[in-house]
């Protein structure tokens, strides 16, 4: 069994040293009495829905083996275990999980109603605090303010903004008209803003795994994210790839001709 191909190890490989964690900073705009249940239920899912992300390569090991066409077959017919391999361990897992942080930012006084730039903002407050107290405890000086001392606890590339709208899409489990969702908000510390972006976008529990490492390696989220939908307006919600219909619009179909291919798939 290859296991160097399994996703937790190289996630572990490229993106942390020994001991070190991961995860988002999350800032809390929204503080209606209401929704204070729902706001412990948002973080508890976003840990559950990342948790079982990493999973999958634990339920599904074909996703990640290099098998061959008659071995993939006979796993769909009879299952992974027709194979006679042992399953995975699951400790790099486990491990990845148990370094999963969530770090957060929640006081009324400070964050109530912030917008995407404020948002932004005290994101990278956050940023410069953590290098200044990292610096301090090894005794290092900083001739420029802007030097960033590492490794921190959490992303310094894209935080995760709840506002009232996530915390009822969350914990109501909402999915949009095309299927997408819940999610959170994403907020790019050195966004490349256009006229078409903003900084932020909305993403799907499901992604926050991947999207980790993708901010690491990008020059900005916004080279990866679907245009907005001609239909509504509005960007889908990320989840790594695009949308059927959005590839199809961006071929130059309209939704007539998207479900005349859509159907002919069905008829072929």
């Amino acid at each position: 069994m290859d296991d160097w191909n399994r996703p937790s190890l190289k996630f572990r490989c490229n993106y942390l040293d020994s001991g070190t964690t991961w995860g988002y900073l999350v800032i809390r705009t929204s503080y209606d009495p209401a929704l204070e249940l729902a706001w412990q239920r948002t973080l508890q899912k976003i840990k559950d829905t990342v948790y079982s992300a990493i999973e999958y390569e634990l339920r599904y090991p074909q996703s990640w083996m290099k098998l061959s066409r008659q071995d993939r077959i006979r796993i769909q017919n009879e299952g992974f275990s027709s194979l006679g391999l042992p399953p995975p361990d699951p400790a790099p897992v486990d491990d990845l999980k148990d370094r999963l942080r969530l770090s957060l930012l929640e006081d009324p006084a400070q964050y109530r109603d912030l917008s995407a730039p404020q948002v932004r903002e005290k994101f990278n407050e956050w940023c410069m605090q953590h290098t200044q107290q990292f610096a301090r405890e090894r005794g290092v000086i900083l001739d420029d303010p802007l030097t960033e001392l590492g490794p921190a606890p959490v992303s310094t590339d894209v935080c995760l903004w709840i506002d009232e709208e996530v915390l009822r899409v969350v914990d109501g489990d909402i999915k949009n008209e095309f299927g997408e969702g819940p999610y959170v908000k994403a907020v790019e510390r050195r966004p490349a803003l256009s006229p078409d972006y903003d900084g932020w976008f909305k993403a799907e529990l499901g992604y926050l795994w991947t999207m980790y490492g993708r901010a690491i390696n990008s020059g900005g989220l916004d080279q990866f994210l679907p245009p907005k939908r001609q239909k509504t307006g509005e960007r889908p919600i990320w989840n790594g790839s695009w949308p059927f219909d959005v590839e199809m619009e961006s071929l130059g179909m309209d939704e007539r001709e998207m479900e005349e291919y859509y159907m002919g798939g069905f008829e072929d």
